[in-house]
């Protein structure tokens, strides 16, 4: 929510996390189709031989001999599961292999993270962030406010696979309908009265009347929103399983791109007319 356009640069991140074991698939397949073919080979000639020797024996009509294809299967189930093993999945940003890495926010971004600025230079400082102790501006059109804490903002979480939001709300305030592509999010309100909903990909909306104490959970990538349902302020505290979770603002993604998407497009997806779609565009000119 609210992160600056520098984190795009990580859109990339999760992609290039699986391309090399998504191109091992091209290499297992070929693999695994010379392995059955020699495998088949071999094992018909011994077939052969050995229905040969039936005949000969026991006078047996070599029809009755029958391919051992079990052993062709077995063999291919156990390739496949010994190649599978290098495979990795991570479910969230994947675990350091240090105590941890400060992020150098000079050097550019690589795949999943900032490089680790030196031992030498990290200071006590790099690890405690006060963002989150200061009340945000609600003052705009949705009455409405985001403090980030991730790396952008607190380098020392650069990969740890964690972050944090603190989110104001005026009364009568939103947290525009969003969703974060890299992380599941879960917040719990400290104060006001909140309403908290998510719409699931088989489109179910799920929502639920919160107060002070009481959490919930996002899952990753699912369309959400809080709206501030109280006569008061509100405000809530998120944290997510990525250093960098990404947002993207259902209303400006749509209204106020740069450059912006045809009316064509918005007016089609809508079913309405393009003087609706200006006048909505409007509201997000700056």
């Amino acid at each position: 929510m609210g992160e600056t356009e520098e984190e795009l640069q990580n859109s990339c991140c999760d992609q290039a996390q699986n391309s090399s074991a998504i191109s091992l698939l091209p290499a297992m397949a070929v693999i695994l189709s010379l392995i059955s073919q020699e495998s088949t080979s071999r094992m018909t000639r011994s077939h052969w031989l050995y229905c040969q020797d039936c005949e000969r024996s026991s006078g047996r009509d070599k029809g009755n001999c029958k391919e051992p294809r079990s052993l062709i299967i077995t063999l291919l189930c156990t390739l496949i599961g010994l190649l599978l093993l290098p495979l990795h999945i991570n479910s969230s940003d994947p675990d350091p292999l240090q105590d941890f890495c400060v992020a150098d926010l000079k050097a550019p971004m690589s795949v999943n993270g900032f490089p680790c600025k030196p031992e030498a230079e990290v200071t006590s400082g790099d690890f405690f962030f006060d963002g989150l102790s200061k009340e945000g501006n609600t003052t705009n059109i949705f009455g409405w406010s985001v403090t980030t804490a991730n790396v952008l903002a607190f380098p020392g979480l650069n990969s740890l696979g964690i972050s944090m939001n603190r989110v104001d709300f005026a009364p009568g305030g939103l947290n525009p309908p969003h969703s974060h592509p890299r992380a599941t999010e879960t917040g719990v309100v400290i104060e006001g009265t909140l309403l908290v909903g998510f719409v699931t990909t088989s489109n179910v909306f799920h929502s639920k009347v919160l107060t002070a104490g009481q959490m919930f959970v996002v899952p990753r990538g699912l369309v959400h929103f809080q709206l501030n349902v109280g006569v008061v302020k509100a405000l809530i505290f998120t944290a997510f399983n990525s250093h960098l979770p990404g947002s993207a603002v259902l209303p400006t993604t749509l209204f106020a791109s740069s450059p912006s998407i045809p009316d064509d497009v918005l007016t089609k997806a809508f079913q309405v007319g393009d003087d609706v779609i200006d006048n909505i565009k409007s509201k997000f000119s700056s």
